[in-house]
């Protein structure tokens, strides 16, 4: 790891380390008595990445009040091993984005295999330009549209000039469960008098689509067969067989001998977890990723259909004044219905249609998705 690698890496670690304990502000949220401004304001509608990708899983960006999920296991130790204090920290934080970065890689192979990985970009856009259009304030306005992918929003809007940002973005969790698309709504108005008017916002929303989950049956025998001979598959495939039939007569180096170990020591993992009478966390993820792909991507498809409609409805809302009372950081949600789809306001001014009742994913996640180059 060179030096540059080193300190970008405690660079992260630091913010995240900011991120974690800095607190949330309330802002104020659209009003119809902000109409005019906003008819004047230059609107943008940037998505923040063209296609289905992943979520890592590596670095939560707060979201209102929810509550982020404790860190893994695994960043502990590393960070003790490596010595702790800033070095160790960018030395952990380093190991932990190579761990999320090949568990998405993995869990997303199939997905991206069987094409998918569908255009998001479009359909979203459309469905938040349509939305401008039937606004009381947008029927004049001319939204540029424009696709970050990877690239900072900032670099494609210019941060000293009033401005209408429209950002969408639309991915899977990190365990795959669903597909989490937002429209982040923010105003920056010279207009309004205040000195700060470039980075605080003249009002904010979130709104978020939270895609039907989707869920494997319990496990049968059946499957049970199944991960069995495809791990056998696998495993033939590999080439693992024969390293370890040259390792053990001898003729193979330091290196055979430490992947062929590797290699016998995950194929006894997953004959193992093949057998498992339940999903294991990892096997579920997986089998996630099947289901994503069945019938031609059809429950993919129908996902980024849903997030558009529901993302034009939530914004109907909005401008109409008919979503849930906004809340504040400090409220308590509530108006939920079990196994009901529906919007919901959630404190810190975030709104989210989902069905409610079952497990839904986090919604910090949403801006550290799998490279592109990968």
């Amino acid at each position: 790891m060179n030096k540059m690698v080193v300190l970008g890496f405690a660079a992260l670690a630091l913010s995240l380390a900011t991120a974690a304990t800095a607190a949330n502000k309330d802002s104020r949220g659209y009003t119809s008595d902000q109409a005019e401004l906003a008819a004047r304001l230059p609107v943008h509608v940037v998505a923040l990445n063209t296609k289905v990708r992943p979520q890592l899983g590596f670095r939560y960006r707060p979201v209102g009040a929810e509550i982020p999920p404790p860190p893994e296991p695994h960043l502990a130790a590393w960070e003790m091993a490596a010595g702790g204090g800033l070095l160790g920290a960018a030395i952990a934080v380093a190991g932990d984005y190579v761990w999320h970065k090949r568990k998405a890689q993995e869990n997303f192979e199939p997905i991206e295999k069987a094409g998918c990985d569908l255009q998001v970009d479009a359909p979203l856009q459309q469905a938040v330009t349509d939305a401008i259009g039937r606004s009381a304030w947008g029927a004049k306005a001319s939204p540029v549209v424009s696709a970050a992918n990877d690239r900072d929003l900032d670099k494609l809007v210019a941060t000293d000039e009033s401005r209408h940002v429209f950002a969408v973005t639309a991915s899977l969790s990190p365990d795959l469960i669903a597909l989490v698309t937002s429209v982040e709504v923010a105003a920056y108005a010279q207009s309004d008098g205040r000195s700060d008017w470039k980075k605080t916002p003249a009002w904010k929303d979130q709104l978020f689509v939270i895609s039907d989950p989707v869920e494997p049956s319990a496990k049968t025998l059946a499957d049970i067969e199944r991960m069995k001979a495809e791990e056998h598959a696998r495993y033939e495939a590999s080439g693992a067989d024969a390293l370890i039939k040259k390792v053990n007569a001898r003729q193979g180096d330091q290196i055979d001998r430490k992947n062929a170990l590797e290699a016998m020591k995950l194929h006894k993992k997953n004959m193992a977890e093949a057998s498992l009478p339940h999903w294991s966390a990892e096997s579920i993820v997986r089998e996630r990723a099947t289901m994503w792909t069945q019938d031609s991507c059809r429950r993919m498809q129908a996902a980024v259909a849903q997030a558009g409609s529901e993302a034009g409805r939530m914004l109907d809302a909005l401008y109409a004044q008919q979503l849930p009372p906004r809340l504040a950081l400090k409220d308590e949600a509530t108006g939920e219905f079990a196994n009901e789809r529906h919007i919901r306001s959630l404190p810190g001014g975030v709104y989210v249609s989902r069905t409610w009742g079952g497990v839904s994913p986090p919604l910090g996640y949403r801006y550290d998705l799998l490279p592109m180059e990968d």
